[in-house]
């Protein structure tokens, strides 16, 4: 009698971990759904797909385990070396297409901060991994240092992968509507008045957009930066005229500096209910703005990439995102830094103890204002 409530309990608690992880996913699912058909300018929608995915292994992970027993062990521990195999090669595969890519950037495009930006950010990955792996070698005091650092990597990473997750579903779920008005967003100019890779991307996807569409105006965006010796918007209709991109009126926004004022400045020349064009890594972080505007009815198109920019330009956009909520992810910082401090603090702090409680504070405070000031040096393109 023993045995079979113990089985009975096994059972149920199996089906209800079973059928709660199918549950829970299929709930992010719908949300994920939901949110699509509503609005998918939101990084909430990649949020729900990664959770639905992580249940959804979790769940099918529990069934293989309670199902077959003892049989699977063998199955989830070849499954665990496969994960933690293509781990492996996907972490060396990154590392490899970091440096071609930081490489192949520096040798094409612009030897500006915000180009290197990849190789800081791998710079300080590697610095971190290599202190963890020297972290049992160091005083406890110094691992009490360094573990704030590695929460905050948790939670940026776990924002980063929703953001990335939000770009890529964005792409795909854009209003199939016709534009009746295209306009095509500026990325700075070559040394004062030439118009670059990147930009000339742009405006040859506005241009084809505006064409295939049919639509009635197209208008480019950009305003004059102080190393810049005419406006962005001017330069980029001289270049769709001198390459005989397009034969009709192009109208032009010469006031803005940065993508808001791109979207709000175009907006009051040709209404609200406009398309825009852009660089293909930085259409979802203008969608979002444009949502920040209320401008409800505008579709972002992207124009073609080359691929050694794009690592840098993922990053730089998710800078540019993070920027757009600084304050939140400020308090979320300090908190995990208070907390994980708290935990480590011991019964009877020496000064010692103090002095590294507060140089790990403010270097977390410098680290997270220049997040917040990249996005003011950088000129996003």
């Amino acid at each position: 009698m023993e045995n079979f409530f113990r089985n009975l309990a096994l059972n149920t608690l199996s089906n209800a971990l079973i059928y709660g992880a199918a549950l829970v996913a299929l709930i992010f699912i719908f949300l994920l759904w939901r949110q699509i058909k509503r609005d998918p300018r939101t990084t909430r929608i990649g949020f729900y797909l990664n959770s639905a995915i992580f249940f959804g292994i979790i769940g099918i992970n529990i069934i293989i385990l309670i199902w077959f027993e003892q049989k699977a062990l063998p199955f989830v521990v070849f499954e665990t070396i496969i994960f933690l195999a293509i781990i492996a090669i996907a972490a060396l595969a990154v590392v490899a297409g970091i440096i071609i890519n930081s490489i192949k950037l520096w040798q094409k495009e612009a030897h500006t901060f915000g180009n290197l930006l990849t190789p800081i950010a791998f710079i300080a990955l590697l610095a971190l991994l290599l202190l963890q792996i020297l972290s049992n070698f160091l005083p406890a005091i110094v691992r009490d240092f360094i573990s704030p650092f590695n929460l905050l990597l948790f939670y940026f990473g776990v924002v980063f992968a929703n953001y990335l997750t939000s770009t890529l579903i964005y792409k795909k779920t854009r209003s199939k509507k016709s534009p009746t008005k295209i306009i095509v967003l500026g990325g700075g100019l070559i040394q004062g008045h030439k118009v670059g890779r990147l930009l000339a991307n742009r405006i040859r996807k506005g241009v084809q957009v505006y064409k295939e569409s049919n639509a009635k105006t197209i208008l480019m965006s950009g305003g004059q930066g102080p190393d810049e010796a005419i406006p962005e918007a001017q330069a980029m209709k001289e270049y769709a005229y001198d390459n005989h991109l397009v034969d009709t009126i192009v109208l032009t926004e010469e006031r803005s500096r940065n993508t808001y004022q791109n979207l709000k400045y175009s907006a009051e020349i040709i209404g609200d209910d406009f398309d825009f064009v852009t660089s293909e890594y930085h259409v979802f972080r203008a969608a979002l703005l444009a949502k920040d505007l209320k401008l409800n009815q505008v579709n972002g198109f992207g124009a073609y990439t080359p691929f050694y920019y794009r690592t840098t330009a993922y990053i730089r956009e998710f800078v540019g995102y993070l920027n757009m909520h600084k304050m939140r992810h400020v308090q979320v910082a300090v908190l995990i830094v208070a907390l994980a401090f708290l935990n480590a603090m011991p019964e009877k702090p020496s000064p010692l103890n103090w002095i590294f409680i507060f140089l790990s504070l403010l270097t977390i405070v410098a680290d997270i204002v220049l997040i917040v000031k990249i996005r003011k040096k950088v000129r996003h393109a």
